[in-house]
């Protein structure tokens, strides 16, 4: 394989999930769905099947336009940030953005606002 494909492949990979993370995810008090993206380009890397609620293309999209526009999109080795946004309706939506691996992820998590 040349190079220069086997560059671009290395960019487009996805970072692993990491498995503690999900553990994590699935704990959150009034979870009605969840998403993992990366933080460069908004990509989907992983969404659970099921729960009641799932996470929209939609929805990640929106999000993640919102982050770019305030500027809280992790760049790679910062660390780690946690954002609550809540919508009219009684959806609120938990995103911690973190360095993980060659490039940062954001996990999605979308709850029920009345939930702590």
């Amino acid at each position: 394989m040349p190079q220069q494909e086997q560059q671009h492949m290395q960019q487009v990979m996805p970072p692993p999930i990491n498995p503690a993370a999900l553990d994590v995810i699935d704990s959150v008090p009034g979870r009605i769905g969840c998403a993992i993206i990366r933080a460069s380009d908004g990509a989907l890397l992983h969404r659970p099947e099921g729960g009641t609620s799932p996470v929209s293309d939609h929805d990640l999209s929106v999000l993640y336009k919102m982050l770019r526009e305030v500027g809280e999109v992790v760049p790679d080795g910062e660390g780690m940030k946690r954002l609550e946004i809540s919508f009219q309706g009684g959806i609120r939506y938990t995103l911690v953005l973190a360095s993980d691996g060659l490039d940062g992820v954001i996990y999605v998590i979308k709850r029920r606002a009345n939930e702590q």
